[in-house]
C-alpha cells in the first residue's frame, strides 16, 4: 500500500510495514520452533529405535543364557553318569581282583574275559548262587508271581553269625524290589 492511496496516511503505511515485519518475524520464529520440534521428534524416534535395539540385545542375551543353562545341565548329567560308571568299574575291579583298566576294557568290549580267569575267580559263593539260583527263582515266582528282583535298588549284605555248634557261619542277604512282568 502506498501513501498516495485515498484514506491512507504515511503513518499507517509505517504501521503496516511494522505489522508485516512482525508477522514475518512471528512466522520465522514459528518455523524455528517447528524445526526444533522436528529435531526433538527425530531424537525421540531415534531413542525409540535405540531402545528397541537394546531390548533385542537383552532378548538375545537371555536366549544365550538359556542355552548355556541347558548345555550346563547336559554336561552335569554326563559328568554324573561318568562318575557312576567309574565307581561301578572300580568296585568291580576291587571285588574281582582284576585291574581297573582290564575291567574297563571288558565293559567296553575291548577285551574278552579269559575262561581260566573266570574259573580261578569263582568262589564257593558263586557256586552256591549258580547251584541254588534256579530254585530260588522258582520259589520267588511262587511267592510273588512271575517277575524279577530289581538290581537297580538292590542291597546286599554278608553277616557273620554263630552256628548251632558255635562255628562261624556266613549269612548272605540279597534285598531287591520285586518287579512283576507286564504284558505289552
Amino acid at each position: 500500500m502506498r501513501a498516495n492511496q485515498p484514506g491512507r496516511t504515511e503513518g499507517s503505511l509505517a504501521d503496516f510495514e511494522v505489522m508485516v515485519f512482525s508477522c514475518f518475524q512471528d512466522l520465522e520464529d514459528e518455523t524455528k520452533a517447528e524445526s526444533g520440534y522436528d529435531e526433538i521428534w527425530k531424537k525421540q524416534v531415534g531413542n525409540k529405535g535405540r531402545s528397541r535395539q537394546v531390548g533385542e540385545k537383552f532378548e538375545a542375551v537371555e536366549l544365550g543364557c538359556d542355552l548355556l543353562r541347558k548345555e550346563t545341565n547336559i554336561i552335569l548329567r554326563q559328568s554324573m553318569s561318568t562318575q557312576l560308571r567309574l565307581a561301578f568299574m572300580f568296585q568291580m575291579a576291587e571285588e574281582t581282583g582284576l585291574t581297573n583298566v582290564y575291567v574297563a576294557q571288558l565293559l567296553k568290549r575291548q577285551a574278552q574275559l579269559n575262561p581260566q580267569t573266570l574259573s580261578t575267580r569263582a568262589s564257593p559263593l558263586d557256586e552256591a548262587v549258580m547251584h541254588y539260583g534256579e530254585s530260588i527263582k522258582e520259589i520267588t515266582n511262587e511267592e510273588f508271581g512271575n517277575g524279577i528282583m530289581s538290581a537297580t535298588v538292590f542291597y546286599r549284605s554278608a553277616d557273620k553269625v554263630k552256628g548251632g555248634d558255635r562255628e562261624d557261619r556266613v549269612v548272605v542277604t540279597f534285598d531287591g524290589k520285586h518287579l512283576p512282568y507286564t504284558e505289552q
